[in-house]
């Protein structure tokens, strides 16, 4: 009988362990969890600790860079440029070159950086998926149209920037708005 009860004690307190340890990891902070922002990324070290924290808020963003780092093939280097040297109409750009394999995106500060990476990732999604834009144009089903430049606009991009940006502000802490103001105000200079 003694036996029996020390036995139940011990599993007993084996599951109040284990119930305990999943509990915790269940409620990691977001310093627990490390990005893996997609390895053919190439950024600068403020850039790089932006982008982690989007990577931590928005599970669509994790989602992109999911995906963006299964192609091997292909290096992408993002910039946070200052406002004043941005084209006119745009807020951000992508240019992707299957030739070289290197993608540059650049999105133009301080418009909604957050949405505007979350729009240009899934521009780059949709060449690694060789969307054929021109043919989406032609269909005419307004899920995407061209400037007269020639650069292209999507529905999806539009929509998992949104997205992306509706997560991460969700997420956000009221401390974090001045370090992100740090972050943002050293890409300036």
């Amino acid at each position: 009988m003694k036996k029996r009860m020390t036995l139940i004690l011990f599993v007993g307190c084996l599951a109040l362990n284990c119930f305990s340890v999943a509990w915790a990891n269940g409620y990691a902070t977001e310093q627990d969890v490390r990005p893996e922002l997609p390895h053919n990324l190439i950024l600068s070290r403020e850039a790089r600790r932006l982008l982690e924290k989007v990577w931590r808020r928005s599970p669509t963003f994790r989602l992109q860079c999911a995906r963006i780092s299964q192609a091997y093939w292909l290096k992408i280097k993002l910039s946070l440029v200052a406002r004043q040297s941005r084209p006119k109409q745009y807020r951000a750009l992508t240019f992707v070159s299957k030739q070289t394999g290197m993608a540059r995106v650049e999105i133009f500060l301080p418009d909604d950086w957050v949405e505007l990476v979350g729009h240009e990732f899934e521009h780059v999604l949709e060449q690694i998926e060789e969307v054929n834009l021109a043919a989406l144009v032609a269909e005419k089903n307004g899920q995407a149209r061209r400037h007269d430049d020639g650069a292209f606009e999507t529905v999806r991009a539009l929509n998992a920037g949104r997205r992306v940006k509706a997560e991460y502000r969700r997420a956000k802490s009221a401390d974090d708005a001045a370090e992100e103001r740090s972050l943002l105000t050293t890409i300036r200079e």
